[in-house]
């Protein structure tokens, strides 16, 4: 899952939701049933780039820009993520290599997104900022930050782990969890619905893929990714014709569900811009006692980092 904080950057690596950490109880029996459910497709990085029409990496980039912040100081959000390996030991980052920048878009241009990235990540902060700017605008300004650290595959962890170059379906999907939260009603996740589990489970005899089997918020942000292509590339049942045992139809009723709910999101019109914006700072604290010593943390508060167990050493 990507940890779009974008704080709703999941890339990425990982976006952060706007509302928070999504939460699942294991015991659901529903989800039993979901993972028996068979996939349609071995992997959505398939709509990448999916001829003749150029698939997902083919959407257009806004113009924009991106500015580094200077050393010293760290949005909360990315620092939590810096010193907490998310999978195995080669996504740590000390916070001291983390590089924080500012990434504005000209369809968006008076609210950027933070994007952390660690020095040794595969994604430089010019493919992040390109491959984020490929997501729709109207999905993109659900996201306020965006994180890269190191891996030696890319993955949608809530940080954009591993080279994840030109890999725009999973930034879709960690947007995805974002409007999963966004598009539901009363505080509820869209996927948290039973009309949502019905629509899969009493509708659909397959499921988009492997990982959409693994939660009913991994099933959303999948069926997200496809509703995607959908909107902006190619009508995905001319794509993949044929009735339910044979053509995506077997997928129908979550699939048509989701194309519906993105289309104002998804589907693009001339001179679109952001509707919507992040209110109030990002909030910042200090990487750490090297920085508070060179004078480069005024006006924030220390981290609650256990220093003991960091290792790494000031840039």
């Amino acid at each position: 899952m990507f940890s779009f904080f974008l704080a709703f950057n999941f890339p990425l690596a990982t976006l952060l939701s706007p509302l928070g950490t999504l939460a699942q109880d294991p015991r659901d029996a529903t989800v039993l049933r979901l993972e028996k459910m068979p996939a349609f497709f071995s992997g959505l990085n398939i709509f990448n780039t999916e001829e003749p029409c150029g698939g997902l990496n083919g959407l257009c980039v806004p113009r924009g820009y991106y500015q580094r912040h200077q050393w010293g100081k760290i949005p909360v959000f990315c620092v939590e993520n810096a010193t907490k390996p998310l999978v195995n030991e080669t996504t740590y980052c000390s916070p001291y290599d983390v590089e924080v920048y500012n990434v504005s878009y000209d369809d968006c241009p008076d609210h950027p997104v933070t994007m952390c990235r660690c020095q040794n990540a595969s994604v430089s902060i010019s493919q992040m900022h390109h491959d984020f700017g490929k997501v729709p605008v109207r999905a993109r300004q659900w996201i306020r930050a965006v994180k890269a650290i190191p891996d030696q595959s890319c993955n949608g962890h809530i940080c954009i782990n591993g080279p994840c170059l030109s890999s725009t379906s999973v930034y879709l999907h960690e947007v995805g969890h974002s409007l999963d939260v966004v598009l539901g009603s009363q505080g509820r996740c869209v996927s948290d619905t039973d009309e949502w589990r019905d629509a899969v489970l009493n509708n659909d005899t397959c499921v988009p893929d492997g990982y959409s089997e693994a939660s009913w918020h991994e099933n959303f942000a999948q069926n997200t990714v496809i509703a995607a292509y959908h909107h902006t590339v190619r009508n995905i049942w001319d794509a993949y014709p044929g009735n339910a045992s044979t053509g995506i139809s077997c997928m129908k009723g979550a699939l048509q569900k989701t194309i519906d709910l993105t289309r104002e999101i998804f589907v693009y019109k001339k001179g679109m811009s952001c509707d919507r914006t992040w209110t109030g700072p990002v909030t910042f604290v200090c990487m750490g006692p090297e920085a508070r010593k060179q004078g480069l943390c005024e006006g924030v508060e220390d981290s609650n980092i256990d220093w003991a167990k960091v290792t790494g050493t000031p840039v």
